[in-house]
Parts: structure tokens; C-alpha cells; sequence
């Protein structure tokens, strides 16, 4: 929303903005360009540089206005058409063609006109940031004459009268303007400050109550209470340094050096506010249970006072420079007060780096003779409850080492003339730890929002709060944060390189051309096309997921078609669908089809070599989808010995489950090319074959009986077609009886005729018909063999029953007596 807000204000104020005159706007590139001949200081550079990205911005608009009206007058004359040679036009007719020429000639001239000074002015731009590039890096090489050198002392004396006029002139004119204003006013003013206070103070106690209460549990309440920690901490100051220059304006406008003065310092108040707000917000040292950062209490209290310096710090330097610039102070007061700035920054910097580490070392002796004392007393309780503070980070410390050295080396730059590269090591690392500080809160804010967004809850049906099951808004929570906190860090690297090269503001005017797009190749792509583009994708997707639901859970129920079908045309809408949406957002970016098409029809050697398999499975998936050899559902059998349940076809593999209940993912081309055996395709029934080697001698006429009652009996079994049994042949002495019915699903068969060969043993058995006979055989006894005399002959089951039949399954013996044949009977045997 704030985003919204502050882009439609944008384009209300560029929509309210005064037309430019092109012609004067091209005086005035020329004065420009002129002055940049003659190196200019950095403060003019940047006047010219505001009034460049003004002019550009004003140009690109007229051309962009104008091109509507060139269009209508070309689309009028086309109507016209061209004159035929011999043939006079109508009066009418050809004063409108003149007319309409004319204006085409005009428009088309103030067009050309216009995109020139957006060009020429952008090009001047770029040259004005070289310059200044160039001109910082000649600042932070120069050599200046040494702060302990008489010489320049002697100078100093020399120069100061004359600076301290013109700052006196400074002073005795704010004096005048406060003057001017009357008592009430200025009454008014300490009141309305007084209520600042008060309200100020009000607010900072009602802050935790009010963060408790609105805002969600969580992490997020911390860091809320930060960011308006901060905001109170701008609002005051910056309100305060605004009414103060109400009462200074209120007799007589400002004009002016003090005016420029006066107004930057109303800003800079803001910042300086916002910087002791941001300290106050991170160390928080009266509410120690909502700090962000790990932060050990004695710490946060004892540096208490590091945010307001630095507030003060950067107004006073901030002060002192725009002193400089505005009085055009001689060149040894300027170096003096680099000077101070610099020696004014170290101190700040080197006593609170050395402090905070004075206090770590004391809070880690403190915990330690905590731990000893419970030792001591052998109180393992109390030992346990001292938690040491957590060790310094390494980075923190490799930090820490940094800044000494920078402290050190600025200091000795100013001692030794290179006050300008003293003073910028140190503003900038003061710049840098500010915006080191706003990363982390904004980045903790961020993961703070999302990840409250991800942890919400939902009520069941008993009342209670239940955990929220991962959906789309948990992706989008995570994919927003990381988007958000990227973001940030890039800011804050700009914002940290700024002072080397193009400030943020050179950033944003480049930005700002993106509006007139960026062509790549032959496609203009352009911001909001390509915002249009994302919408007109994410509605489409949004669109055919809906319907695609809509089909599987709704429409498709209702028809005729068997489940398998049902989830096959869903897949098939849903990739038409999807294909349909990114083909639309295309167009939407200006990448028509025919442009996709030459894009396919170049990587086709590619995917020739390189995709082949991946097109071969996705061809064949689709083809899957639409002839339905095979279907969700079915019961398969590859040639490769795989055997399962098809339980979803996507457009590379198939997944089959196995009997194990295991998933094999076979690529869908094993379908196309292979054989593959279906056994629900055509019929859903299965059929259970039972066959029955019995004796000879068995009554063929009662198995029959027997067999088939107990196939009529099952439950399982259809009726229709019946079942029946048939004797397939005499194999040596055994009749072959084959019994077969028929089952509802393949998948009964196996445990149905389980359950059959159990009833049938049973009836057999109580039927006393024998499987087979008992086998007997005649073996002659090993006694006696030692002493020479025959042994006795056993009777044993004949030979004839004891060998098996020729269906019967054999058994192989195993060990080393079974290798080993037996030795031959000593004698005849007898039967």
C-alpha cells in the first residue's frame, strides 16, 4: 500500500508538472554543456546534475505524449488515402490533407526534438558522474599542509577574520529573523515542543502494551516494537528542528545561505534522530527481554549513551561541513575543521570500541565467579542457571580489528596532510556501521512478518488451535521474505558504495529511464509489460488450477467415464492449461508465438542430441494420456518382469506400485515401445484354475461332484459365466482334472483359489478319496555284511508307487551323503 501510495503520488506530481519548452530546455542543455568545460566544484555538479534528470524526465514525457497525437494524424491521413495522379481533390479534402501535413510535420519535429534532449541529457549526466568520481579520488589524494606545522597555524590567523565575518554575518542575520517573529509565537512553539515531550514520553510507555496487544505472538512483537521504537526516536527531533524553523520564517522568508542551511538542517535532524533511535532500538536497555540482537545486559545499559552521541555526532558534522560549503570558508579553517571533525569522530569511535570491550570482559569475569562460587558451595542448581554470555562472533571480532585500524590510520592521515582522506575513513565508517544497524532491523522485521504469516493457526471442529498445513501462502511467505531481505541487501551495499562512484540518486534516474523500456533484441520490454506479464500468468495459473479441480472433484464424477479416465482428461486439461497461460503472458511481454516457434525450431538439434529421451517420454506420456492403452488403475505386466498397479501417468514416467507396496517410476516410453501385458484392459474379470492329479482308480464321475459344488459355494465366484471342471487326459496313472471359474478383478484370483484347493483337500478327504497310493519298496539290510553272510530282506512300499509321477514336483537332497551314491545290496533281493 505504501508502495502504491507513493508511486501514484509520483505520477500525480510529473501529471501536474509544468509542460517544458523544448526550445528553451535546449538553451539550457547547451549552458550546461558549456560549463562542464570548465570543471566545476562538486556543489554545482550536482545542481546541474538535478536540473539534467529534471529536463530528461520532462523531455521523455513530452515525447511520449506527443506520440499518441503523431499516430492519429498518420492513421487521418491513411483514411485520406494518397492523391491519384490526374485527379483534382475537393477543396475540403485537400485543405484537411494540408492541415493534417502540417501537423504530422510539427509533431513529428517536436518528438525528435524531445527524445534528442532526453538522449543528450542523459549522456550529460553520465558525464557529471565521471566527474565527480574523478574529483572525489583527487580530494582523497591531496596533500594539504600538516595541522602541527606552525606554518600553518600562522596562515589559520591570517584566514580566520575574514571566515569568522561571514559566519557572523550568518548568525546576525537568524538572530534578525528570530527577532522578527513575535513572543506568542515563539511561546506557541516551546508549548507545542513541551508537547512533543510529552507525547513522546507517553508513547514510549504505551509502546509495549500496545505491541502486546495488537500485534501476533512471536518474534514479531520484538521487532515491531523496534521499528516504532525508531520512529519515535525520528518524530521528535525532526518535529522539534521543523518548528523551530516555523518560528524562525514566521516574521520574513528565509533567503538565501541561511535558508539552505536552515532547511538542510531540519533533515538532517530527522536523520540524527534516527540514528539515536535505531541505537536505542537495537541495545534496548530497559526492556532486556526485547532485544533482537544478543546483547548482554550490562552492555545494553552501560552504553546506553553511544546512540544519542552519534545522533549528535552526525548533526554536528554535518553541521560543520555545510558551514564550509556555504560560506566559502578559506582554505585553512576548512582543513581546521576537517580536522576537528575528524579528531571529534575518533574520539567518539575509540572510546566506545574500547568500553564495550572493557564491559565483555566483565561480564565474562562476573559469570565465571558466579560458576566458582556455586562450585564451591557444590550447588549444581545454582551452577546450571549461570549461563556464560555467548562467545564473540568472529566476524564481530575481525570487525572490531578493523575499525582500530581505520580509527588509527585516519588519525594518522590528519596528522600527516591527508585530512580528506582522514576525515572520509571516518564518516564512512560511521556511515557504515548506521547502515549495517538498518539492515539487520529491517531484515529481522521481514523474516519476522513472513514467518508469523507461515506459523498461523486454524480452529478445528473441537475448538482448539491446530497447526496450519503447508500450503501455497507458506511458499509464498518464504519466496516474499527472501525476496525482500535480498532486496535490502542490495540497497544496503549501494548505499555502503555510494561515496566511491553514482550516488543513489544517479541509481533511481537510471531506473527511472527503465519506464521507456529496454530493448532486447527486437522485443521492448518494459516495466509495467512485464508486471502485466507476471499478473496475466500467476491469474492464469490461478485459473486453470481451479478449473482443473473443478473437472476432477465436480464435473468429471458425473460422467460416464471410469476413474482412471477421469484423472487422465484433469492431467491433460491441466498441461493445455498451462501451456495456454505462459503462452499468454508471453504475448502480454510482446514475445508473440511466431517468435517461440523460431526459438523451438533453433534448439531443435539441441533437444535432438541432448533431450531426446526427456521428448521421448514426454511424447509418449501425452500419447498415454489420449489413446489410454494404459490407464490409472490398471494391472500391468512388463516385459522387463515388472508387475503392479498404474497409480498416476505424468508426463515423464508412470509410477506403478508393486505387490510390496514399493513404487517403481518407469519411464513412459517402456509403454510406446515395448510389449506390455494389460490384464484389466478389456475385461475387469479374472479367472482361477484349479488342477487335480488323482489315482487311476479314482471315481472321475464324484470329483467332479465335488470340485464343482465347492467352486458354486465360494462367494467369490461368479455365477455368470458358471464354472465348470473338465478332465484334461490320463498322464501315466493319474487322471488330470482342470476346474476353472471366473472372479470379479485379477486380483482375487490368487487368494479365491487358495481358498478352493483348501476346501477342495477337505472335501476330498471327507469324501475318502486318496490323492494317490501308498507306495511300497523292497530294500535288502546291510547286517552281516562285515562277517560274509546275507542279510534279510525288509518289506518295503513297491517301486512302482514309491517313484513319483511325472507332474509331481522332485525333491533334491542336500549334503555330502546325498552326493554319494549307496553301496550295491550283497545278494538278490527278494519282493
Amino acid at each position: 500500500m505504501c508502495l502504491l501510495a507513493f508511486f501514484t503520488a509520483l505520477a500525480a506530481a510529473q501529471d501536474k508538472a509544468p509542460e517544458i519548452n523544448l526550445d528553451q530546455a535546449r538553451k539550457d542543455l547547451d549552458a550546461i554543456q558549456k560549463q562542464l568545460k570548465e570543471q566545476p566544484d562538486d556543489t554545482a555538479l550536482v545542481d546541474m546534475r538535478e536540473s539534467l534528470v529534471e529536463m530528461q524526465g520532462q523531455a521523455g514525457s513530452k515525447a511520449d505524449a506527443l506520440t499518441p497525437q503523431l499516430t492519429s494524424v498518420n492513421a487521418r491521413l491513411g483514411e485520406l488515402g494518397e492523391v491519384a495522379e490526374g485527379v483534382k481533390e475537393a477543396p475540403d479534402v485537400a485543405a484537411q490533407r494540408s492541415d493534417l501535413n502540417k501537423q504530422r510535420t510539427a509533431l513529428d519535429s517536436q518528438i525528435k526534438l524531445a527524445r534528442l534532449l532526453a538522449v543528450e541529457s542523459g549522456q550529460a549526466i553520465e558525464t557529471i558522474s565521471s566527474l565527480r568520481r574523478s574529483q572525489f579520488s583527487a580530494a582523497l589524494g591531496e596533500r594539504r599542509p600538516s595541522v602541527l606545522t606552525p606554518s600553518f597555524w600562522s596562515e589559520f590567523q591570517g584566514d580566520w577574520p575574514r571566515d569568522r565575518d561571514r559566519l557572523k554575518a550568518l548568525w546576525d542575520e537568524a538572530l534578525a529573523a528570530a527577532i522578527a517573529t513575535p513572543l506568542w509565537v515563539w511561546a506557541g512553539v516551546l508549548l507545542l515542543i513541551g508537547a512533543i515531550f510529552g507525547v513522546r514520553i507517553w508513547a514510549s510507555k504505551r509502546l509495549t502494551g500496545i505491541t502486546a496487544a495488537r500485534v501476533p505472538s512471536g518474534r514479531l512483537r520484538r521487532s515491531f516494537y523496534a521499528v516504532a521504537v525508531v520512529l519515535l526516536g525520528v518524530a521528535a527531533p525532526g518535529l522539534i528542528a521543523e518548528l523551530f524553523y516555523l518560528g524562525m520564517s514566521w516574521g520574513s522568508v528565509l533567503t538565501g545561505d541561511l535558508a539552505t542551511f536552515a532547511t538542510g538542517l531540519v533533515g538532517v535532524m530527522f536523520f540524527g534522530g534516527y540514528v539515536a533511535g535505531l541505537g536505542r532500538a537495537l541495545l534496548s536497555p530497559n526492556r532486556p527481554s526485547w532485544r533482537l540482537p544478543s546483547i548482554p545486559d550490562l552492555i545494553a545499559l552501560r552504553m546506553r549513551w553511544l546512540p544519542i552521541a552519534l545522533g549528535i555526532v552526525v548533526v554536528l558534522v554535518w553541521s560543520l561541513d555545510r558551514f564550509v560549503t556555504l560560506l566559502n570558508f578559506r582554505l585553512t579553517t576548512t582543513i581546521a575543521l576537517n580536522s576537528v571533525v575528524a579528531f571529534g569522530l575518533a574520539v567518539v569511535l575509540g572510546y566506545a570500541l574500547r568500553r564495550g570491550e572493557r564491559l565483555r570482559r566483565r561480564v565474562i569475569r562476573e559469570a565465571q565467579a558466579k560458576q566458582a562460587s556455586a562450585a564451591e558451595a557444590q550447588d549444581d542448581d545454582a551452577a546450571t542457571q549461570v549461563e556464560p554470555p555467548p562467545p564473540r562472533p568472529l566476524w564481530l571480532g575481525v570487525l572490531a580489528g578493523v575499525l582500530w585500524c581505520v580509527i588509527v590510520g585516519a588519525v594518522g592521515s590528519v596528522l600527516v596532510g591527508y585530512v580528506a582522506f582522514g576525515n572520509f575513513l571516518l564518516k564512512q565508517m560511521v556511515w557504515l556501521i548506521i547502515i549495517l544497524a538498518s539492515t539487520y532491523l529491517l531484515s529481522v522485521l521481514i523474516e519476522d512478518f513472513f514467518s508469523t504469516l507461515r506459523s498461523a493457526t486454524q480452529v478445528d471442529a473441537s475448538g482448539k488451535n491446530q497447526p496450519y498445513e503447508p500450503r501455497a501462502r507458506d511458499q509464498a511467505a518464504v519466496l516474499l521474505s527472501g525476496v525482500g531481505r535480498v532486496l535490502i541487501a542490495l540497497f544496503a551495499l549501494l548505499l555502503v558504495l555510494a561515496p566511491f562512484g553514482a550516488g543513489p540518486m544517479e541509481l533511481f534516474q537510471r531506473m527511472g529511464q527503465l519506464q521507456s523500456g529496454l530493448a532486447i533484441g527486437e522485443v521492448l520490454i518494459k516495466p509495467g509489460t512485464v508486471m502485466q506479464a507476471l499478473i496475466v500468468l500467476v491469474v492464469g495459473l490461478i485459473a486453470v488450477k481451479m478449473l482443473k479441480r473443478w473437472l476432477r472433484d465436480r464435473y468429471l464424477p458425473t460422467t460416464t467415464l471410469d476413474p482412471g479416465m477421469q484423472l487422465s482428461a484433469a492431467a491433460l486439461f491441466g498441461y493445455a492449461g498451462f501451456v495456454i497461460a505462459v503462452a499468454l503472458a508471453m504475448s502480454a511481454v510482446g514475445i508473440g508465438l511466431e517468435r517461440v516457434a523460431w526459438v523451438a525450431s533453433a534448439l531443435s538439434v539441441g533437444i535432438g542430441f541432448g533431450l531426446q529421451a526427456v521428448v521421448q517420454n514426454f511424447v509418449s506420456g501425452i500419447i498415454l494420456l489420449a489413446e489410454r492403452p494404459v490407464k490409472v488403475g490398471d494391472w500391468v505386466s512388463l516385459s522387463a518382469g515388472v508387475e503392479g498397479d498404474i497409480r498416476r501417468i505424468n508426463v515423464r514416467a508412470t509410477e506403478i506400485q508393486m505387490s510390496d507396496r514399493s513404487t517403481l517410476i518407469v519411464p513412459n516410453s517402456e509403454f510406446i515401445t515395448k510389449h506390455v501385458r494389460n490384464v484389466t484392459h478389456a475385461n475387469p474379470q479374472g479367472v482361477v484354475t484349479v488342477k487335480m492329479p488323482l489315482p487311476l482308480g479314482t471315481d472321475a464321475q464324484r470329483v467332479r461332484e465335488i470340485m464343482l459344488s465347492v467352486f458354486q459355494d465360494n462367494p467369490d465366484v461368479l455365477e455368470t459365466p458358471a464354472p465348470n471342471v473338465f478332465l484334461d487326459g490320463i498322464d501315466g496313472t493319474h487322471l488330470m482334472f482342470n476346474a476353472s471359474g471366473s472372479v470379479s478383478s485379477p486380483r482375487q484370483s490368487y487368494t479365491v483359489r487358495s481358498a478352493l484347493l483348501f476346501e477342495i483337500l477337505n472335501r476330498l478327504s471327507a469324501a475318502k478319496i486318496e490323492m494317490s497310493q501308498q507306495p511300497t519298496m523292497l530294500l535288502g539290510s546291510l547286517e552281516g555284511r562285515r562277517d560274509g553272510r546275507q542279510a534279510d530282506a525288509s518289506v518295503v512300499p513297491p517301486m512302482s508307487a514309491a517313484m513319483p509321477p511325472a507332474d509331481a514336483p522332485t525333491a533334491t537332497a542336500a549334503g555330502p551323503e546325498a552326493s554319494t551314491p549307496p553301496p550295491p545290496l550283497p545278494g538278490p533281493a527278494k519282493n
